[in-house]
């Protein structure tokens, strides 16, 4: 049985460590218990700021990514007892919500070019709340529904929004106008 020896190293206050679980390896000087010495003697806590999940205070942790501030909280915060808003993060509305305000309102969206570019904005009624817009619009009728804007040119709410499979939708599009090119492949200006 060959077992291969753990490669050891000192760091730079002389403590043997083993090289692969070193800070050295990662661009320290120091191995974790000098680490840890150091921070504390600039006054450097080692851990995560974090607003507790369940209470809401804001508190400093000696742990990396906690959600809660106490075992308290964690015990408290069990699924019955979280507070819900409106129980359809997951559902297909709302991923269609979040996609709407994204290619209206986020200008680095691939699509927004074609949305907010143009000047189509979401309704405050609907941009504030995805229960209005649940309200409003419902549940889809089948998965093949999608969103739609009966004026192409107006913005999303209430009065100018439907769900359609994708065979109305692709009837319900905007009107290009064909301009000619020159012989170099090059559009002529618009007369």
């Amino acid at each position: 049985m060959n077992i291969r020896k753990k490669e050891r190293t000192n760091c730079r206050n002389g403590h043997e460590m083993d090289k692969e679980n070193s800070y050295l390896n990662k661009g320290y000087v120091l191995c974790r218990k000098c680490r840890k010495k150091a921070l504390q003697k600039m006054g450097k806590r080692i851990g995560s700021k974090i607003k507790c999940a369940f209470c809401g205070k804001i508190k400093f942790i000696p742990k990396r990514n906690p959600k809660f501030c106490s075992p308290q909280c964690a015990g408290k915060s069990s699924p019955g007892t979280q507070s819900i808003t409106h129980g359809k993060t997951y559902s297909p509305e709302y991923a269609i919500w979040c996609h709407m305000k994204s290619r209206c309102g986020n200008s680095n969206h691939k699509d927004y070019k074609y949305y907010g570019g143009r000047g189509i904005k979401v309704c405050k009624r609907w941009l504030d709340s995805f229960e209005n817009f649940f309200a409003d619009m419902e549940l889809r009728p089948s998965p093949k529904h999608s969103i739609d804007r009966i004026n192409n040119n107006g913005n999303y709410k209430p009065s100018n929004c439907r769900w359609v499979t994708m065979d109305i939708q692709a009837r319900n599009r905007r009107i290009l106008t064909r301009r000619e090119r020159n012989d170099l492949g090059q559009f002529k200006p618009a007369a």
